[in-house]
């Protein structure tokens, strides 16, 4: 019972990790990631044994308060602020199903962050997956109709951000998936509108509107392989028109390889363009030039032993960027599980990042970064509800511009309880 808590528990922070570090193109990772996101809360929703149930209706309910050292809260190296963070946190999950198959969800993931010394950076959060949706099963039609909304709190998930400890996105993401089973074929087609506004006004011309749209198939060959062709397309319109509106399309295709009971491969790889509509007024603005370029990338998952798994997913994609257009970015994110010792979840995570900026640039130098990261957690049930963990993580910016690099040192201890 205790080693299936501590796996409920790892496979949502694993959940929350993939949602926020795991890049696609901009309709496929918009409309992928929440999808997947959903599907595992309500696996573990209907998973959880130690559920609140009030007639058909199931709960999760959590609380957790954490305490973090940070010695540089303001990621730069000019100026580095510390301090100690209080951040407490609670979540609900809620399922209730109106057929066998057909049911609506809920989920919600909100936080506090309370600086100790530099109040100016406090802030409310709400983790990527809170949302409310709608699965209907009609024959062979599975529809998904959601509505999911975050606030990101952390530059670190921007990489272009150095320089400021305040750094916040809030988004409202609707939509409706659609997956058709044909029997060995799976087509799938999804449509979001997003609305994203920044939390602080010196971010402001980052707000904007999207319509994302994608669609694929999947062919399943075999027992093991699965693949098909994917495409996606999207319109972003900024409102202050500091950087340009664009229109972005990718064709490409995915395959899922079983090769083995322990070892999963899943590689994507494509072609992606974006259009420019020139209606920006940044620094330097001269006419932007449409790109045209490519996405790949490979996950591989594989249970080394009973003792390791590991995770590793790298590869280059270009999405919208912060302080420009566009970034370019190559990536690897590598995790392992170590199960050495009974009832401790042991877990070390690794993070590559290369980002290039491309178009009319906010500074008057285009950013050529490289952001290393690693670290590693430990969570131990002090009672079968009850989790005690411990996480370090270490960051190290490095740019062409030299005010913008930084190095930082997090360790945060977290108490965390499920009802």
């Amino acid at each position: 019972m205790l080693r299936k808590f501590i796996g409920r528990c790892l496979s949502l922070v694993f959940v929350h990790l993939a949602t926020s570090l795991i890049l696609a193109q901009e309709a496929l990772h918009t409309s992928i990631s929440g999808e997947e996101a959903a599907a595992a809360k309500r696996r573990a929703l209907e998973n959880q044994s130690g559920s609140i149930r009030i007639g058909n209706a199931s709960f999760i309910v959590g609380g957790s308060v954490g305490l973090e050292y940070n010695d540089n809260v303001n990621y730069s190296d000019i100026g580095q602020q510390k301090d100690f963070i209080v951040r407490p946190a609670m979540s609900l999950s809620a399922m209730l199903p109106f057929t066998e198959a057909n049911a609506i969800y809920g989920n919600l993931d909100i936080g506090y962050a309370k600086f100790l010394r530099y109040s100016q950076y406090d802030r409310l959060t709400l983790r990527p997956g809170s949302q409310l949706g709608f699965d209907v099963y009609v024959k062979n039609f599975h529809f998904n109709l959601h509505d999911d909304i975050a606030i990101t709190e952390e530059p670190v998930a921007q990489g272009t951000i150095s320089g400021t400890g305040k750094y916040g996105e809030f988004s409202n993401t609707g939509g409706i998936g659609i997956d058709w089973d044909l029997n060995d074929v799976i087509a799938s087609f999804g449509y979001d509108h997003q609305n994203t506004i920044s939390t602080e006004s010196h971010f402001s011309y980052l707000d904007r509107a999207a319509e994302n749209f994608f669609g694929r198939a999947e062919f399943q060959v075999s027992q093991s392989l699965s693949l098909g062709p994917e495409a996606s397309g999207g319109l972003t319109d900024y409102e202050q028109h500091v950087l340009n509106d664009s229109l972005n399309y990718s064709f490409g295709a995915f395959a899922s390889w079983q090769m083995s009971q322990y070892i999963t491969l899943k590689p994507r790889f494509g072609y992606v363009g974006y259009t420019f509509a020139n209606s920006g007024s940044g620094t330097n603005q001269t006419k932007i030039a449409d790109v045209n370029s490519y996405y790949v990338s490979l996950e591989i998952s594989h249970r080394l032993n009973e003792y390791v798994t590991y995770h590793v997913d790298g590869g280059r994609q270009i999405r919208l960027g912060v302080n420009s257009e566009l970034i370019t970015l190559w990536y690897t994110r590598a995790s392992i599980d170590w199960n050495l010792v009974e009832h401790l979840g042991l877990g070390t995570h690794l993070t590559f990042e290369q980002g290039t900026d491309s178009g009319s640039a906010i500074f008057l130098t285009p950013e050529n970064y490289t952001l290393l990261g690693g670290g590693l957690g430990m969570q131990y049930p002090l009672m079968e509800k009850l989790l005690l963990a411990l996480e370090y993580e270490y960051l190290v910016k490095d740019s062409n511009i030299p005010a913008r690099n930084y190095h930082q040192h997090k360790v945060q201890l977290r108490l965390q309880y499920t009802f």
